[in-house]
């Protein structure tokens, strides 16, 4: 048994109106990754055809029922990337079952989100692993703009049990539930291999042993890395700053009945003196 993959991000318009990610579907700019000879073999889903962007800002004009007007920096499309463990997506695709993996992935997720918000649903093939770019607008059913509400902590792992469900007759289960891992984001990953002059690709080629033994210190590295960021992080906080004198002296002035009593005591240069 391997594993789903099921990870989603948000993107606000700056990052849409990029067109980075609707190039890197379309396959108008081949990745380093991908083999160029293999990407006739890439396939959509979703009926609708056109610029990821157009998409999006098509699909809110005609749903959104919201009263007020869209902030500039709210998400507007949430990317989905479907996949699984390397061997077992391999094997899907070698069976000839890779499209009906393609479609039970889009099927599961137009359940959850309404079809009618899915703008993108790209399978790529022409990668080392086949994976989904399914891409939706996160729109409520009541016609408001709300990723917050959509992806919250227990639907996030609702989409998670209930998709791995979905995946189980393809050899595919869950991760751990609850998992403390932290997630290592590919810049992360990338300066890693460059700081240790590790390839990428030596590690895929390696044996099982030694590509896990790779990976994991790899991952006990960079979580050492991510705890000193934080603890420099809070060292470097600014500290409140000490009293003044001028505070001190202000603390100190007596009050009430005491200041009373003192101002009845005899000034210097009066009698008693």
């Amino acid at each position: 048994m391997g594993y789903v993959v099921c990870h989603a991000t948000k993107y606000t318009s700056s990052n849409i109106n990029s067109g980075a990610m609707s190039r890197h579907i379309d396959r108008e700019c081949n990745p380093e990754n991908a083999i160029s000879e293999n990407s006739h073999l890439n396939f959509e889903l979703c009926e609708k055809s056109g610029k990821l962007q157009k998409l999006v800002n098509d699909r809110i004009e005609e749903g959104y029922k919201g009263k007020k007007k869209i902030r500039d920096n709210a998400v507007r499309d949430v990317g989905v990337i479907l996949s699984g463990s390397h061997e077992v997506m391999k094997e899907i695709e070698k069976k000839g079952l890779i499209k009906q993996w393609a479609y039970d992935s889009y099927k599961f997720f137009a359940n959850e989100i309404g079809e009618e918000n899915i703008v993108k649903a790209t399978v790529h093939l022409d990668e080392k692993t086949p994976h989904m770019h399914l891409h939706f607008v996160p729109l409520t059913k009541d016609g408001r703009l709300s990723a917050k509400e959509i992806l919250t902590k227990d639907k996030l792992q609702e989409w998670q049990s209930g998709y791995a469900f979905s995946m189980d007759k393809y050899g595919l289960q869950r991760g751990v539930n609850g998992s403390k891992r932290k997630h290592v984001t590919t810049n992360q990953f990338s300066r890693w291999l460059n700081a240790n002059d590790v390839d990428a690709q030596k590690i895929v080629d390696a044996p099982k042993e030694k590509a896990v033994s790779i990976v994991s210190t790899m991952l006990q590295q960079v979580q050492i890395q991510q705890e000193q960021e934080l603890i420099r992080n809070l060292e470097n906080q600014p500290q409140s700053k000490p009293k003044r004198k001028e505070d001190e002296r202000e603390i100190s002035k007596p009050t009430g009945r005491r200041k009373k009593q003192e101002n009845q005591r005899p000034k210097r240069g009066g009698y008693g003196l």
